[in-house]
């Protein structure tokens, strides 16, 4: 009997060890099948963390550029389709930026602050402004936006401003020449002036009122809840008094906003004034200004009467 019980004990061990075995290779099998099913998610995403988004090759002629000189940043990019592409520079404390087009004025462009380029373009116009020491470095991104508001690509450069042999600035002030005259009795006065005027436009800056600190932030990329601070500038460069004008502005708005001016006074040779323009619910087109749009004042030149900008809403 002793022997019999033995027996039976070792036979049950024998199955146990056999069905332990089975489900050893059961579980094997089952963990081979999900590594082959999960074998393309795992190298998928080994290979785009690898590989990425091509990116932005932005290229400059020199990495170093005089102060004052133009010189043109170009990018070449694949995915850009019907978005806008970004610009923007970092703060550095002796180095200020400038944008300008050929037979235009150039224009400040802030720091640490998008500015927005049109899709169909792939290069800028740009004056650098060494405005103390020999050389510095200033850090450059463009990066592209679609229609929706998301990033897709980006590229960087760096661009080291060097002393430049003459010193320039983003404004001139003219000279006042004083001349001493000998006072004379009954002097009949000054004939007013009799030529002819010149109304001219041009733009201020552009962007919104922070609601925190109640200052302007000046940006051209918008989102379709803000409100939009533009301002611009009407000057008489001719030699005669104007008269009384007006202007029209046509504002990118939802609803196709056109705002019309009252009567402006007389602007005297030299004399200029500035404007501040805001108008919400903003959508991608350009802002629109005419000066003197009937004609009033007859002027010298009637080229610089119009102001063209564009604004871009992306989000």
């Amino acid at each position: 009997m002793a022997l019999q019980e033995r027996g039976g004990i070792g036979t049950f061990g024998n199955i146990a060890t056999i069905v332990v075995f089975i489900i050893i290779i059961t579980i094997g099998l089952w963990g081979a099948i999900s590594a082959v099913r999960l074998a393309p998610t795992i190298f998928s995403s080994i290979s785009d963390t690898f590989t990425g988004t091509p990116g932005i090759e932005v290229s400059i002629p020199s990495t170093e550029v005089r102060s004052g000189e133009v010189f043109t940043l170009s990018w070449q990019d694949s995915v850009h389709t019907n978005g806008i592409y970004t610009i923007a520079y970092t703060c550095t404390p002796n180095v200020d930026l400038q944008i300008t087009s050929n037979g235009s004025s150039a224009n400040p462009l802030p720091c640490d602050t998008t500015f927005a380029i049109p899709a169909t373009e792939t290069s800028l116009r740009l004056i650098p402004i060494l405005k103390s020491g020999n050389r510095a470095s200033v850090p450059i991104s463009i990066v592209y936006i679609d229609n929706d508001g998301k990033q897709q690509t980006e590229g960087k450069t760096s661009l080291t401003v060097i002393k430049g042999s003459s010193v320039v600035a983003a404004t001139t002030t003219p000279k006042t020449t004083s001349v001493a005259t000998k006072p004379t009795t009954g002097a009949a006065p000054a004939p007013k002036p009799t030529g002819t005027p010149d109304l001219a436009i041009r733009l201020v800056a552009m962007g919104v009122i922070d609601s925190q600190t109640g200052m302007f932030v000046q940006k051209n990329v918008f989102g379709s809840y803000e409100t939009v601070t533009y301002k611009f500038d009407v000057a008489n460069r001719g030699s005669g008094r104007t008269g009384s004008w007006s202007f029209v502005a046509d504002l990118p708005t939802n609803t196709s906003q056109l705002y019309q001016s009252p009567m402006q006074n007389p602007l005297g040779p030299g004399d200029h004034i500035e404007f501040t323009l805001n108008f919400s619910a903003p959508v991608s087109g350009s802002v629109v200004i005419h000066v003197d749009p009937t004609n009033a004042v007859s002027e010298s030149n009637e080229s610089n009467n119009t102001l063209y900008q564009s604004i871009s809403v992306v989000y």
